[in-house]
Order: C-alpha cells, then sequence, then structure tokens
C-alpha cells in the first residue's frame, strides 16, 4: 500500500500488466485484515481517493470497486 501512495501511473501501468489478478483476488478475501490492503490499491488504481475507497469497503461495495478497476482502461 506504502508504494502505491502517490498513485505513481507507472506502477498502476506495471501492476496492471502482472498483477492485477491476484490483487482482485486477495481483494476478494474473506479475511478483512488480508484483503484490505489489495483493495486499497486497487481502489487508487481505479481513481478513488483513499476515502472513497475507505468508505466502500466500509460498506461492502468491494466489488463496485474492483468493477471500476477493472473497467478503466
Amino acid at each position: 500500500m506504502v508504494l502505491s501512495k502517490n498513485r505513481d501511473a507507472e506502477l498502476f501501468a506495471r501492476l496492471r500488466s502482472e498483477a492485477l489478478r491476484p490483487l482482485v483476488e486477495m481483494a476478494r478475501w474473506k479475511s478483512a485484515g488480508h484483503a484490505v490492503a489489495a483493495f486499497m490499491i486497487l481502489g487508487r488504481m481505479a481513481g478513488y481517493s483513499d476515502e472513497a475507497a475507505q468508505g466502500a469497503w466500509n460498506r461492502g461495495e468491494r466489488e463496485a470497486v474492483i468493477s471500476a478497476v477493472l473497467n478503466r482502461r
């Protein structure tokens, strides 16, 4: 999560090409403590502010954020 805090476009491009599927899988894990970091990275990749991503997490809207990042080109 720390590495994605700057929202570096090059990093996000690399994550998209090399780690998108594992991040999505991790964000769907049942253990919130293990899933939240991947979810927040995906939220950042989708263009969500940290506050908006956290709000979606709190509301149980994981799939909305995952869909947003998968549909973003």
